[in-house]
């Protein structure tokens, strides 16, 4: 079996992909983040970044 060092790191971001889109159903505060990140870029950017600021919120990017 060959050793993969970034196969956890894409099992995390899939698991905090399905948080934020959870989020963005269910909470109106990342939804109305969601909405302002989709007018300026395409939905899989929007996502990514609810993501980024779900996993850390608050830091500057």
């Amino acid at each position: 079996m060959k050793y993969a060092p970034k196969d956890g790191k894409r099992c995390l971001k899939y698991l905090f992909t399905g948080a934020a889109l959870k989020a963005i159903i269910y909470y109106a505060q990342i939804k109305e983040l969601y909405g302002r990140n989709l007018r300026k870029t395409n939905p899989p950017v929007a996502r990514t970044m609810v993501t980024k600021e779900l996993v850390a919120p608050g830091k500057p990017r």
